[in-house]
């Protein structure tokens, strides 16, 4: 802003002071926790709604605040906006979002998903070149997007490449057995 009506924040020690940032359907708004900054941002949601005759659903607006700032003044500050507080935001984008203490608590999404994939597809007979597909197309784009943003949590790359090798293995077990004529399990020999 201009007028510097919004304090935003320096990323960097003399840097460009950034106050806000705007996607295709989302704004986010950087200031200090004053009521003077909480008002202005509402003064300027509500130029915006004027302006362009759009709605703002603040059911589903929020303000994240610093972990210094104590909880009642944090309600009290989202009440000026007129928007939920929220002391953890734990994904924005589709991405974790860093601010919680438990690091691995949020990126153990990534391997629920890995995992509810793997889990969806043992049941089906694939071949060797299917199995391999699937770990290498649809496994290992789970968390591509997030590796190139974060750095993850110590160990869990290890329990993606475990459970990975534990699918790929547990077929191959299973393709070389078969159901003999009398009905009991026998072990193929190649």
């Amino acid at each position: 802003m201009a007028n510097r009506a919004l304090n935003g924040f320096n990323y960097i020690r003399n840097g460009l002071n950034i106050s806000h940032l705007f996607f295709t359907d989302d704004s986010l708004f950087f200031s200090k926790a004053t009521d003077s900054d909480c008002a202005t941002i509402r003064r300027i949601l509500d130029v915006y709604v004027t302006a362009s005759g759009q709605a703002i659903n603040f059911d589903k607006s929020i303000v994240f605040v610093s972990r210094s700032i104590p909880l009642r003044e944090g309600i009290r500050l989202a009440s000026i906006i007129g928007v939920w507080l929220v002391r953890c935001h734990k994904r924005y984008l589709g991405l974790p979002s860093l601010n919680c203490r438990n690091k691995r608590q949020l990126f153990n999404v990534i391997k629920d998903r890995v995992l509810a994939k793997i889990k969806g597809w043992r049941s089906k007979i694939l071949s060797i070149g299917g199995k391999e597909i699937f770990l290498k197309a649809v496994v290992q784009a789970i968390p591509t997007y997030t590796i190139g943003l974060f750095r993850l949590p110590e160990g869990l790359l290890g329990e993606l490449h475990k459970h990975c090798n534990r699918f790929w293995w547990e077929l191959q077990r299973r393709a070389r057995r078969c159901i003999g004529a009398s009905g009991l399990e026998c072990e193929l020999i190649k």
